[in-house]
């Protein structure tokens, strides 16, 4: 697997090898990207990275723009 992170020399590893990298630093073993070979994983504090990624869809959510369509709606008349 791939590895990537802050602190940590980027290269191919084995999965055993990622996970001391991992442990040593007191960190999580991410997998960013699990369809490439081969596949990334990032070391990094879980609970950081899943609240930077809510802040994200959130911040993309606001900026979105938002359709609201107004207007009687279609009636029939019998005249």
């Amino acid at each position: 697997m791939r590895l990537v992170g802050d602190n940590v020399e980027q290269g191919v590893y084995t999965i055993q090898q990622a996970l001391r990298i991992a442990n040593d630093q007191e960190l999580d073993l991410v997998e960013i990207s699990p369809n490439v070979n081969p596949p990334v994983c990032r070391v990094v504090d879980y609970q950081k990275f899943i609240f930077q990624l809510k802040k994200k869809q959130k911040e993309q959510k606001a900026k979105s723009v938002k359709v609201v369509v107004k207007g009687d709606p279609l009636r029939t008349s019998d005249r």
